[in-house]
């Protein structure tokens, strides 16, 4: 009971000191800088990285062949062909699209079409659709010759398919692109957050060194390794959280200015359908990442600490030497 009260009494004393070391700490204005400026710089390639996802998003969908399914069409025959399709190999993603989602999706993409049919009262004019989206477009003529078959033509009017247009390969060219930036951007994500774990890891080093009387006098005083460290966890812990903050209000204040300086990015403009596939996967995921952010940097601080200090901490009788 003596041994968990002590060591009760030392992790709060760490907590206690973590804290007051920072407003001791001359230099935890250029910490918090230089974290704040990784951080910055992540959160924009994330951000970049989200925007580059749902353009894809957007390209998928236009680079889709639309299959249009016959009025007199049996379910069973539907889901054949659905299933058909999905078994092929030059087939990359098919799916179903009822004439209500398809009613909905042309409100997102012409909302003034939308509103015109509900002014009159007229009924919904998109039909039932199977989007099918090609391994390659070199495939096209491979998937005519499969919609022409016999057994699908009371399913499917293949009249309408005809050679790959100019339009269709510019999207695949742009797919490869925006593939190769998505790749990019990981990378460079990577590095930064290497980047900012040597960060870490040097300044926790630099700490044990000026510290080393207190560690030193710590280790005298039978004090627990995780009581030892605990005051340099916290004060990492609070610095990366203040820089997370700061770096998420600049982006977020960043963001909200852009489409004042790049009225082109504005949803009511020509690039409008960028810009609405851009906010909700912003809006759904960023938040999700930036938790996993908030949980991450305790332990990173946990990790760059013990790693930083291992020299000083690994054995206490070099404290003594």
């Amino acid at each position: 009971m003596l041994l968990t009260e002590d060591t009760a009494l030392f992790l709060k004393r760490g907590l206690r000191r973590g804290m007051q070391q920072i407003t001791r700490d001359r230099t935890w204005g250029t910490t918090v800088t230089l974290l704040s400026a990784l951080m910055i710089l992540m959160q924009l390639l994330m951000v970049f990285l989200l925007g580059v996802q749902a353009v894809n998003r957007l390209l998928i969908s236009r680079a889709a062949i639309q299959l249009e399914v016959l009025p007199g069409a049996a379910d069973q025959e539907i889901q054949e062909l659905y299933a058909s399709l999905r078994a092929q190999s030059f087939v990359d993603h098919v799916a179903y699209v009822p004439s209500e989602k398809a009613y909905e999706l042309q409100r997102q993409r012409d909302p003034e079409l939308v509103a015109f049919l509900e002014e009159y009262s007229l009924d919904n004019p998109f039909p039932d659709t199977i989007e099918v989206t090609l391994a390659t477009l070199g495939e096209y003529d491979t998937l005519t010759q499969f919609i022409q078959q016999d057994r699908w033509r009371t399913v499917i009017n293949p009249s309408y398919l005809s050679s790959v247009t100019a339009q269709e390969r510019e999207i695949r060219s742009l797919l490869q692109v925006t593939s190769g930036i998505r790749t990019l951007t990981v990378l460079f994500l990577c590095v930064a957050f290497a980047v900012l774990c040597f960060v870490v890891i040097e300044w926790a080093a630099r700490a044990t060194h000026r510290r080393s009387q207190e560690i030193m006098l710590e280790n005298l005083l039978g004090a627990p390794p995780v009581a030892v460290l605990l005051p340099f966890v916290t004060e990492m812990t609070i610095l990366l959280l203040s820089a997370l903050f700061i770096g998420t209000v600049l982006v977020a204040l960043f963001l909200f200015v852009l489409p004042l300086f790049l009225p082109a990015l504005a949803l009511e403009s020509a690039y409008g359908e960028v810009s609405g596939q851009i906010l909700p996967l912003l809006t759904s995921v960023f938040p999700l990442l930036l938790l996993f952010e908030i949980l991450l940097l305790p332990a990173l601080s946990a990790g760059g600490t013990v790693l930083g200090t291992r020299k000083k901490l690994l054995w206490p009788a070099r404290l003594l030497s």
